[in-house]
Order: C-alpha cells, then structure tokens, then sequence
C-alpha cells in the first residue's frame, strides 16, 4: 500500500515505476499487493522515493497502522476520563449548591463531607488531565510494562 500511494503521488503507472526502478511490473504488482519485497528491491524503491528502506517493508507498514491504532485508543481513553471528570464535577456542584440552599452551612458534617469530596474531584480532574503522574495514566503504564516484561 505504501509503494501504491508513493506511487500515485508522483502520478506514475506501474510500468513507469518498473522502468524507472529497473523492476518488473509484476514486482511491483505483487510488492503493492502486500507481499514483502525483497531488501535489493526495497532499496531500489525507497531510493526512488527518497525514503526509509524500512518504510518500503511490509512489516513496518503493519507496525505504523498498529501505531496508530494505539495512539488513537489512547486519546479515546484520555476523552473518556475528562469526560467523566467533567460529570463527577457537575455532580458536585450541582450537590453542592442543593446542600448549601437547603440546609447552609449549618451542619458541619455537610460541610465536611463537600470538603472531602472537593478534594477528592481535585484529584480525579489531576489525573484525567494527565497531572498527577504518579497516579495516572503512566503510572498505570509503566507498571503494566513491569508486570508483563515488555514494552506497551
């Protein structure tokens, strides 16, 4: 796929590209279809295209779009967890605002239990904006690498 839309780009027909690369087309066909290429015809199309000769294998090819599946699923992730910051504050406030017109500040154990649990939403909002580091998403990062031994 890569080869395909390198190719595309500078308007080349496959027959242009064998020539210019001294392939055959039906390199070039079965390379564009998937099958990994050799290292002398990866060189050849990665000089062509001024690129890395491991972007040319089909291997790295699979590795960026896993790279990209897992950047993706990380910023969903990272959404999710501001959004339900963004619910427990609503929570809070809306709470909050309820105890302190109906009852005031009168009765401390109120007034103890909103200052709890602000400090508690404080907390929730570091971590789901990635600032409390040693709780966070990292944290839960890094310690998942040391429990299986290898990088995420």
């Amino acid at each position: 796929m890569i080869i395909r839309n390198l190719r595309l780009k500078k308007s080349w027909s496959q027959k242009q590209l064998a020539e210019i690369s001294g392939l055959s087309v039906r390199t070039i066909q079965r390379i564009e279809q998937g099958d990994k290429p050799s290292l002398e015809s990866a060189m050849s199309l990665a000089a062509i295209f001024e690129v890395d000769v491991a972007m040319i294998s089909s291997e790295s090819e699979e590795s960026q779009l896993t790279d990209l599946e897992n950047s993706k699923l990380e910023a969903i992730g990272y959404i999710h967890g501001i959004k339900q910051f963004y619910l427990h504050l609503s929570l809070y406030v809306i709470l909050a605002i309820a105890s302190l017109i109906l009852w005031g500040l009168s009765i401390s154990l109120i007034v103890w239990l909103f200052f709890s649990w602000g400090v508690i939403v404080l907390v929730h909002g570091l971590v789901s904006f990635d600032k409390a580091t040693f709780i966070g998403p990292r944290w839960e990062k890094r310690v998942l690498e040391k429990s299986l031994g290898n990088k995420i």
